[in-house]
């Protein structure tokens, strides 16, 4: 079975209309994805996310801080530096039989640094470089710990196992209709 983690890349535009579960989502996502699973490590996309109407089938994911954690909402331990590599851990821990497969991580494969999403409290949707290489520093360092992991992009990297978005977005339409002949 496969694990959709979903970033908040550019990319992840191209994935609305597909519907990916089991799903963990980072921070805004949930605005677009019926996601399974909503990682926030930023205490300000918490607050943002808190706001909006809680989906009945979504768990809701925070790190461990001294501010009050939304009712509702699970802790979790932050993996690295960001929600992306949080919501990779997460993954490895709720499915750790399952393939994961990662969608929307742009800065992490090296291409845009730019976010689906321009928080009210993020004046630039764009991550200096040096940002840009302590993420994908996280998610390299995760690896070992990870089930088989798969990033969704365009180009070949040697320290990641891509898989193009045709033979992703197959994988996406056929799981998503053996999921439905389960639950139909």
């Amino acid at each position: 079975m496969i694990t959709w983690v979903i970033g908040n890349g550019i990319s992840h535009r191209r994935w609305y209309d597909i519907p990916l579960h089991p799903s963990i989502g980072c921070n805004m996502g949930i605005r677009h994805f019926d996601l399974d699973h909503v990682v926030c490590v930023d205490r300000l996309a918490v607050h943002e996310i808190s706001k909006l109407k809680a989906k009945p089938n979504t768990t809701y994911w925070c790190k461990e801080s001294p501010l009050e954690t939304p009712e509702g909402w699970k802790k979790c331990e932050a993996a690295g530096i960001d929600s992306g590599s949080t919501a990779l851990k997460l993954a490895a821990k709720l499915y750790p039989n399952n393939e994961i497969i990662v969608i929307g991580f742009d800065g992490v494969l090296g291409q845009s640094n730019e976010n689906a999403y321009n928080y009210h409290f993020r004046p630039s949707n764009i991550t200096p470089e040096r940002i840009r290489k302590k993420h994908r520093k996280a998610v390299i360092d995760l690896l070992p710990d990870l089930p088989p992991t798969r990033f969704v992009g365009i180009q070949d990297d040697p320290e990641l196992e891509i898989i193009r978005y045709d033979k992703a977005f197959e994988i996406a339409i056929k799981t998503s209709r053996e999921i439905s002949k389960i639950y139909n």
